[in-house]
């Protein structure tokens, strides 16, 4: 039968899993910094009040109808199911600890996630995850039949190329019309480096898109030295074509390393390579090419033209440099790559081509930092607006808390940051606690603001007696007097001493300072010492009503939570009983001779008794207790037992005395009353068998004192 099970399980798993192929799970990861867990958490949990986790469901290469439709199930509990508007994300609420995950769709499939497996670990409460499920089918191509739009762009410089979705369009201003979508745009120049974006298309809407590209050219220049004015011109030849004459300047070169030759009418007088960095134009003097050449090649270059004293030098790079103009409100200085350049409005001529880094600072206003574009051929025009700010800090009543601005985390108590004016709300979670929701309003009117938000307050606690227990929500919390660390929100403080009871309801608050607290306890109400909840026990004494000697045992047995039921386990014995175990001598238990009521055996009237007596007695039973009234309690309870006395034959036989023995299932009905920490009961038990099958008389009668030891909360 087990192996039928298994096999039917294995059939229902395959059959799950059979049409699972059209998508899979590739990834399960912990997302650190989502709050999405802790955030929730005083209103979502699960399963009788189970602190949640998340799990946020990513699909990719999925469509959107299909997306919706798929349903989820885990091994542990239910699971709350809620949509999400932030990237499309399904948001699952489920039990910490679950392994498994089923994830069905009646179009894809279903699929079987092992969690733990995947994740290489175990899902926590108050965590977020983020399971990633791809398609693994080809998307039918969406065909866009609605509303055409347009779309401008307008490149620097003029003559870039653009691309659309990888197509060539052209060089230039380019106005396209097309279908509502989104498209990939590239623009391209070889002096320049590359751009790219995607613009979105909807119906009827224009798109201007201005493309700035960032320069990316040098330039090559050669010049003449004081001493070759009357000197022959000299041919600038580049790669081996003629480019122009000494002085000679270039047009904007692509960055790389270029074969440089000098001549004079059909002769060489100088050969190098000269090297253009972006961004840079590289200078040569003539006269030091030709000189370094001359030397190198033992040329026959005339020494009126070569100045063999004029000393060797490389290449020469000097930025080339564009004009920009800053303006601000308000009135901010300026820093440019970390350089002070004075104060807006300015106008700055001395930059590089190329993309700067620009900080504008103000007093009370939010420093404003970014990236500027420096052009060669005409001045850039900037004008920014600065944020009006405050310098606020974030303290808690224990360092070390983690604060949360927008989902994102900033830092732990105490948090300093910088804002403009307005509100923010932030979350602060202490570790091991639960978190909180806050919020700061930054204004004018206190430009360094401090903002204290304690999770609860420290509380002097007295009552009426030293060395009373203290009790915080149920929670021990040591002996009065005493200081507590109460956290925000309604609490109930007890003080307990002896059979004395204090009880306070409390609201903690940052609006309500609580700083000392007196509780004095009262006398309370034996029942009311029972309503958490005790342990008893009981030393037992039973009487029979025929036949002498006394058994003895214990009760040990725990009232509930509430005082109102508990249970009860019972064992009686006697000396006689265990002295014979210990002997190991089991005449009497195996005794099979049986007397009447006047000690004469029923099977031989020649056995006679010869002044020798034994009984033994055993029982065990269990029970429950039932609350009366008050602190009484009615004890019902069942077990088995034997009782035997016996005595011996003159044959050293023993022999049962029938009417005050028995070996059966036991009934017992008593009451038990406790009294704070003291404990009486009384039962009446009987022999069930014997007593309604040999209509014998037999009741043992039994009293019990104890003590009774209340629960810990």
């Amino acid at each position: 039968m087990k192996r039928l099970s298994i096999l039917s399980m294995l059939i229902l798993a395959f059959r799950f899993t059979l049409f699972s192929q059209d998508y899979k799970v590739t990834s399960v990861e912990l997302l650190q910094n989502d709050m999405t867990a802790r955030k929730t958490i005083l209103t979502e949990k699960i399963n009788g009040g189970q602190q949640c986790a998340v799990l946020r469901i990513s699909t990719q290469n999925i469509l959107d109808p299909q997306r919706d439709i798929f349903q989820f199930e885990c091994d542990m509990g239910s699971v709350i199911r809620e949509r999400r508007k932030d990237g499309g994300e399904i948001c699952l609420w489920v039990s910490p600890g679950i392994k498994i995950l089923k994830i069905k769709h009646n179009t894809l499939g279903n699929y079987i996630l092992n969690i733990p497996e995947m994740l290489k670990g175990n899902i926590q409460s108050l965590n977020t995850y983020r399971i990633s499920i791809v398609g693994l089918k080809e998307l039918p191509q969406e065909v866009v039949t609605y509303g055409k739009c347009q779309m401008v762009f307008l490149p620097y410089p003029k003559d870039a190329t653009l691309f659309i979705n990888g197509d060539s369009i052209g060089t230039g201003t380019h106005s396209i019309t097309s279908l509502s979508g989104n498209y990939q745009w590239t623009m391209k120049h070889p002096l320049y480096h590359a751009a790219e974006g995607t613009v979105s298309l909807t119906s009827g809407q224009i798109d201007t898109i201005h493309v700035n590209l960032n320069p990316a050219y040098g330039y090559m220049k050669i010049v003449k030295a004081y001493d070759m004015e009357e000197s022959p011109d000299y041919e600038v030849y580049v790669d081996g074509q003629p480019k122009g004459k000494v002085p000679y300047t270039s047009e904007k070169m692509v960055p790389g390393t270029y074969d440089v030759a000098l001549k004079a009418g059909d002769s060489l007088v100088a050969s190098t390579q000269i090297e253009i960095k972006e961004h840079f134009v590289s200078v040569n003097n003539a006269s030091e090419m030709c000189s370094t050449y001359a030397r190198l090649h033992n040329s026959n270059v005339s020494q009126d033209v070569i100045d063999t004293s004029f000393q060797v030098k490389r290449t020469r790079h000097y930025p080339i440099r564009g004009k920009v103009a800053i303006s601000a409100t308000p009135e901010a200085s300026v820093t440019i790559d970390g350089i002070a350049y004075g104060r807006t409005p300015i106008t700055v001529d001395s930059l590089s081509i190329g993309a700067h880094q620009l900080e504008l600072s103000a007093e009370l206003h939010t420093t404003l930092k970014c990236e500027i574009n420096v052009e060669e051929e005409f001045e850039t025009t900037y004008f920014l607006r600065l944020k009006r700010s405050c310098v606020a800090t974030i303290l808690t009543d224990m360092p070390g808390d983690q604060v949360y601005m927008d989902m994102n985390f900033i830092g732990k108590t105490p948090v300093t940051l910088e804002k403009p004016f307005g509100t923010y709300p932030i979350y602060i979670v202490r570790p091991g606690h639960f978190g909180k929701e806050e919020e700061i309003t930054l204004s004018p009117d206190n430009l360094e603001p401090v903002f204290e938000f304690p999770f609860g307050q420290t509380v002097n606690v007295e009552t009426g007696e030293r060395n009373a227990k203290l009790y915080l929500d149920g929670e021990y919390m040591g002996r009065a007097p005493q200081q507590l660390y109460i956290y925000n929100g309604a609490h109930t403080l007890r003080a307990e001493y002896g059979w004395t009871v204090g009880e306070q309801d409390i609201d903690v608050s940052r609006d309500c300072q609580i700083s000392d607290l007196r509780i004095v306890p009262q006398m309370q109400s034996p029942s009311s010492f029972l309503k958490n909840g005790a342990f008893f026990f009981t030393g037992n004494l039973g009487f029979v009503n025929k036949g002498g000697k006394i058994a003895y045992g214990f009760n040990i047995g725990d009232i509930a939570k509430g005082g109102r039921a508990g249970w009860y386990f019972n064992i009686m014995t006697n000396s006689e009983f265990i002295s014979q175990l210990f002997r190991k001598d089991y005449s009497v238990l195996n005794a099979y001779l049986v007397a009447n009521e006047n000690n004469t055996a029923t099977d031989s009237q020649q056995d006679s008794y010869q002044d020798e007596r034994s009984l033994i007695r055993a029982s065990a039973l269990f029970g429950v207790a039932v609350k009366v009234a008050g602190p009484v309690y009615l004890r019902v309870g069942g077990g088995y037992g034997i009782r035997r006395e016996a005595w011996k034959n003159n044959y050293d036989s023993w022999v049962i005395n029938d009417p005050v023995s028995w070996n059966s299932f036991e009934g017992a009905l008593g009451v038990q009353c406790c009294i704070y920490n003291i404990v009486f009961n009384t039962d009446v038990l009987i022999p069930v068998v014997e007593v309604f099958s040999s209509n014998k008389k037999l009741v043992e009668f039994r009293v019990g004192l104890g003590f009774c030891l209340k629960h810990k909360r």
